[in-house]
């Protein structure tokens, strides 16, 4: 299992209005050390992907949401050709 990353001093919190619309609130305690967890966790070529999560229980201060970095990575797929299924040019068609 692959270790969980939580982008710390971030706290979101979502506000429900009475029409059903919603706005998540975020506020950031410290701008510098929130940019170094982006800058640690960044993959080749400066790129982070970020996922937001509600959380199970509303915690006591409010706070509905986290921050947690993507570990998803996409499975590089082969590329098959079926050489029976291959025209005079190469191409399967």
């Amino acid at each position: 299992m692959e270790e969980k990353i939580f982008i710390n001093g971030v706290f979101l919190r979502e506000k429900t209005f009475d029409n059903g619309g919603s706005i998540i609130n975020i506020d950031i305690t410290n701008i510098d050390d929130f940019t170094n967890q982006l800058k640690q966790n960044q993959k080749s070529g400066g790129k982070i992907s970020l996922e937001i999560k509600e959380r199970r229980n509303k915690s006591d201060n409010g706070l509905t949401h986290y921050i947690q970095v993507s570990t998803f990575e996409p499975k590089q797929q082969e590329q098959n050709v079926d050489n029976q299924n291959v025209n005079e040019e190469g191409l399967p068609f």
